[in-house]
């Protein structure tokens, strides 16, 4: 059986591989718009791929994916984190949290960097156990 605390990494590592990667141009630090490797734009959101990110706490406000559509745009951070379950608080919720998800879909709203224009949809399947089991990497595979 998998333990709580490998099937949310395995669900954080799954939206971040999914938020994809993209080599952005150097700009300065000076740069007003540019925030810890992050683009800002004038809401004062910073935009980009996860990535780029050490932690997860470094990650970008708008996070890089690719829409059911095939766009390119992002998704807000905390609407990724709440999908992906990051938001639980003890092993108990989480093992709730994923009893409750398991074989679901999230769909979260894709937007166009400025965090206002939405440009589509990006879908964050939840497993169930026997997917797990069956995903190439599995244990026992």
């Amino acid at each position: 059986m998998m333990s709580v605390t490998k099937a949310l990494s395995a669900a954080a590592v799954i939206a971040s591989v999914a938020a994809g990667a993209i080599a952005f141009g150097t700009q300065s630090q000076a740069n007003p718009n540019h925030v810890a490797g992050f683009n800002k734009h004038a809401s004062g959101l910073t935009y980009g791929s996860a990535m780029k990110a050490q932690r997860p706490d470094e990650e970008p406000d708008l996070i890089l994916v690719v829409a059911t559509n095939a766009r390119q745009g992002y998704v807000y951070k905390s609407a990724l984190d709440e999908a992906a379950g990051s938001n639980v608080g003890s092993p108990e919720e989480a093992l709730a949290w994923q009893a409750r998800t398991q074989g679901t879909d999230s769909t979260i709203p894709v937007y166009e960097a400025d965090g206002k224009t939405k440009i589509g949809q990006f879908v964050l399947h939840h497993q169930t156990a026997a997917e797990r089991a069956a995903s190439p990497g599995a244990p026992g595979r």
